[in-house]
């Protein structure tokens, strides 16, 4: 088996290489794919619709079962921005308008719920107030 001998220099400099080939090729994919796109190829926008309808329904099921008062984090703004953006898919429908309505609705839901804990976090951190018990005792001077 033959082998090869690389300097800790001439290693890094091939793993660079290779990395930046990589990133070029990732490149050329990204303006190939965007190329297809802008060109209106019928089989890149079935695609894109079918994997958006599928993601929707992924979104859907969550939607119906994390509940924004158990589940911390929810990206309301991207929530709303796929309920706005819904209406551009090809074949959108009166069904689509609906779920619409409902992501916003979810949204907003979402979004009370995170002023409520930011605002009880709020309410925990601030130092407990007793009505009707002494001050402290200053410190003591002198150490």
């Amino acid at each position: 088996m033959a082998s090869v001998t690389l300097t800790g220099v001439e290693y890094d400099e091939l793993k660079n290489a290779r990395r930046d080939a990589e990133n070029q090729v990732a490149d050329l994919r990204h303006q190939l794919a965007a190329a297809k796109l802008i060109s209106g190829d019928p089989f890149i926008i079935a695609a894109l619709t079918e994997i958006t309808r599928k993601a929707l329904d992924v979104v859907r099921f969550a939607v119906g079962n994390l509940p924004p008062e158990t589940v911390v984090g929810w990206p309301s703004p991207a929530l709303r921005e796929i309920a706005v953006r819904l209406p551009m898919l090809p074949n959108y429908s009166p069904d689509d308008a609906e779920v619409a309505g409902e992501l916003i609705g979810f949204a907003q839901d979402c979004e009370r719920w995170a002023r409520y804990r930011a605002q009880d976090h709020a309410t925990r951190s601030a130092p407990a107030v007793v009505s009707g018990l002494p001050a402290p005792l200053p410190a003591a001077e002198g150490g």
